[in-house]
């Protein structure tokens, strides 16, 4: 992967609120959570170089796509996302699944990280020397998006049982105050 900025776009509704598609595109490394939409490319971009997601054989995923992250270890999702011919998929791993659960205790409001943390995660693993930004993320718990687990991709899975929101939006805090990824607002 080319070395520079690297730019993770949420699902959060709060990113339609301004016109940065064209900016968001300037980056050396798009990653986009669940899917790409090409109603919102004003607002989210085009440029897609990773997509993370949970399911590749869903019928939405654009087929250009040639890179899938998985934000767990192979073992536990593999059989449904075998291999295909000229995709690179990339798996979280175990360790960084296991500090994750560790420090949010998934076990006991979840069983796995959101796309969100994950691809946060697995940015700063596989980009250590590069620049992460983020945006597109709703962090404030207070927020109405956030509490509704609202999602501007319609196809995005609501499955926020399965997640510790609150434990997810205070690491990837953590994270921001400790310089490791930067939130973007352009």
């Amino acid at each position: 992967m080319e070395k520079g900025r690297v730019i993770i776009v949420g699902n959060s509704p709060n990113i339609l609120q301004h016109k940065n598609g064209h900016l968001i595109d300037k980056y050396n490394t798009v990653i986009r959570l669940g899917n790409t939409n090409d109603k919102y490319c004003i607002h989210i971009g085009v440029k897609t170089d990773i997509l993370c997601t949970r399911w590749v054989r869903c019928p939405h995923i654009d087929t250009n796509i040639r890179t899938f992250w998985f934000p767990y270890p192979p073992q536990k999702f593999e059989p449904e996302n075998a291999s295909i011919a000229g995709v690179k998929m990339v798996y979280m791993t175990p360790d960084t699944f296991t500090d994750i659960w560790e420090r949010l205790k998934i076990g006991k409001m979840g069983s796995i990280p959101t796309l969100g943390l994950g691809s946060i995660r697995m940015a700063l693993d596989i980009f250590k020397d590069d620049i992460v930004d983020i945006t597109g993320f709703t962090l404030d718990i207070f927020d109405t998006y956030f509490s509704k687990g609202e999602y501007w991709d319609i196809n995005c899975k609501r499955d926020n049982e399965r997640h510790n929101l609150v434990g997810e939006a205070l690491e990837i805090k953590r994270l921001l105050r400790n310089n490791r990824i930067r939130y973007k607002y352009f």
